[in-house]
C-alpha cells in the first residue's frame, strides 16, 4: 500500500532490508537506536536465574520468547539464543506468565507500557533490573517510491533539526523519564551480532556503549 503511495505516502517502522528496497528509507534514525536496547521482561522465578547472567553465552543457556514474523527474529539464531515464538506479544505475555521460557525482550521505550496492560491479570511479571540486549535496529521513515520529492524535503528537514540541534532536545525531551527509570549506562548490556547491512546507531544522547 505505501509503495503504491495511494492511502498514504510515509510512515516510519524497524529497517529491513527486504522492505527497504522497495520504499526511500530517510536514513535518521528516530528514536537514536532505543528500539534495538532490549529491556528483558520475565517472571519472579526466571528473574532469579536471570540476575546471574554475565554474558552471552549464559544467556544462550535459558529460553527467549518472541515473534519470528518480526524483523529482528533472526538475530537469535545469528547469536545462538534458545527461543520459544508466538503470533502476537499478548500470547508472548500468556506464555511468559505461564513459564514458558525466561525472558522477553522488549524496546526500552515499549515495555513499560506492555507490562502495565498486564498487571491486572498476571501479577508475577516484572522487568529484570541488571541486563539488557543491544543490536543495531534503527527506526526510519519510509517513503512511497513514487513520491521522491516528498523524501527528499523530509530528509532536507531531518538533517537540519540533526545538525542545529532541534532533534536532540525533542529526542531528550520526550525520553528523558525513560532513560532516568531505566538508567542504560548502568546495566549490563550484551551486544548482539546482526547481519552486516546494518549500519551502527549512535546512541551517545542517551546510551554509552562500554561505559562501565
Amino acid at each position: 500500500m505505501l509503495e503504491q503511495g495511494l492511502t498514504f505516502q510515509i510512515t516510519s517502522f524497524g529497517a529491513s532490508q527486504s522492505v527497504n528496497s522497495n520504499l526511500i528509507a530517510i536514513e535518521v534514525p528516530i528514536y537514536q537506536g532505543m528500539l534495538g536496547f532490549r529491556l528483558l521482561a520475565t517472571n519472579i522465578d526466571s528473574n532469579k536465574e536471570l540476575i546471574t547472567v554475565q554474558s552471552l553465552e549464559e544467556l544462550q543457556a535459558l529460553k527467549a520468547g518472541f515473534n519470528n514474523q518480526w524483523s529482528d527474529f533472526s538475530i537469535f539464531k545469528l547469536n545462538k539464543l534458545r527461543v520459544e515464538t508466538a503470533s502476537n506479544f499478548i500470547s508472548l505475555y500468556s506464555m511468559l506468565h505461564y513459564n514458558r521460557f525466561d525472558y522477553l525482550p522488549r524496546s526500552i521505550r515499549e515495555i513499560d507500557v506492555e507490562l502495565e496492560r498486564f498487571k491486572g491479570t498476571s501479577t508475577n511479571l516484572l522487568i529484570n533490573d541488571t541486563l539488557a540486549l543491544y543490536y543495531p535496529h534503527p527506526v526510519y521513515f519510509h517513503v512511497s517510491p513514487k513520491y521522491k520529492n516528498l523524501a527528499k524535503r523530509i530528509e532536507i528537514g531531518m538533517n537540519n533539526i540533526l545538525n542545529n540541534g532541534t532533534f536532540k532536545s525533542l529526542f531528550l525531551s520526550h525520553h528523558a523519564e525513560i532513560i532516568d527509570e531505566h538508567k542504560p549506562n548502568q546495566l549490563n548490556v550484551i551486544h548482539l551480532k546482526r547481519d552486516k547491512h546494518f549500519r551502527p546507531v549512535n546512541t551517545h544522547w542517551w546510551y554509552i556503549p562500554n561505559l562501565k
